[in-house]
């Protein structure tokens, strides 16, 4: 039933209108940024619901999840486990020269450890929990073609920011049954960022480098009212002008009181 819920969910946004400004334009680029709130009734905000259902590669934002199959399946037994090795290879960063637990690998965004934690926990692991959260368009893929530890890097995998945004909202309201409250809290400290005023932010960026795609997903939280809104950013964005994203982001959760001082 909720599969149906959300295709209905999708559907009727299609022909929705823009409620937000595009705050894009002010940055000589094109984006979209999606917004709900968790409040009853829920209301989806976009300035583009059009592109909000567009699908691209979820680049290393796809490290939310792909750090809760760890835990959930205990491949690592914890955030504080080292699992991947450096041993001297070339990197295209050089902070991803080190050791590295979740912790580390998370913040760092390195790609290298989570491609060795991909071949750790197998294709099957993959398939279990990606088809059981009906992740983007993991149920058009054919299983036997992917790369293992690429999949969410070129392309194969594709989600929509507002499909980013339900996922996250129906995790962080336990909605689904594949990922226990404790990985969750872990998760969520995995993707802290910040503290601003009564907010706290927490976010995963992406980049794909071939479409220049950028990413910024996360939610925020009010430590006065425990509200929540969550949102999904993706952007027309070169490797040198990774930072509007977030600035972009910041821009929109302010204006909708999600973030910030009073």
């Amino acid at each position: 039933m909720k599969a149906f819920i959300f295709l209905f969910l999708q559907t009727s946004l299609l022909f929705a209108h823009a409620n937000l400004e595009d705050y894009f334009k002010d940055f000589n680029t094109s984006g979209v940024f999606v917004l709900v709130k968790n409040e009853n009734p829920l209301k989806y905000l976009s300035n583009d619901f059009s592109r909000a259902n567009e699908h691209f590669s979820p680049a290393s934002t796809f490290k939310i999840y792909h750090s809760l199959i760890a835990l959930e399946s205990k491949a690592l037994k914890d955030s504080d486990e080292i699992f991947y090795i450096y041993k001297g290879e070339k990197v295209f960063l050089s902070s991803w020269q080190s050791n590295a637990n979740l912790k580390s690998a998370f913040k760092k965004s390195q790609v290298p450890a989570f491609k060795s934690l991909a071949r750790k926990l197998g294709l099957e692991k993959f398939k279990y929990y990606l088809l059981g959260l009906n992740y983007g368009n993991i149920k058009n893929l054919d299983f036997s073609t992917l790369v293992l530890d690429n999949f969410w890097l070129d392309n194969t995998l594709q989600i929509s920011a507002l499909e980013q945004v339900e996922q996250l909202r129906a995790l962080l309201s336990f909605e689904n049954t594949y990922f226990n409250k404790a990985h969750i809290k872990t998760l969520k400290e995995l993707m802290r960022l910040e503290t601003k005023g009564d907010f706290i932010l927490y976010a995963k960026t992406g980049f794909y480098e071939k479409e220049n795609l950028a990413w910024f997903v996360g939610f925020s939280e009010n430590t006065q009212n425990k509200t929540s809104c969550i949102f999904a950013l993706n952007a027309n964005l070169s490797y040198q002008n990774l930072a509007l994203r977030e600035q972009i982001a910041k821009l929109y959760l302010k204006k909708q009181g999600c973030y910030g001082d009073k």
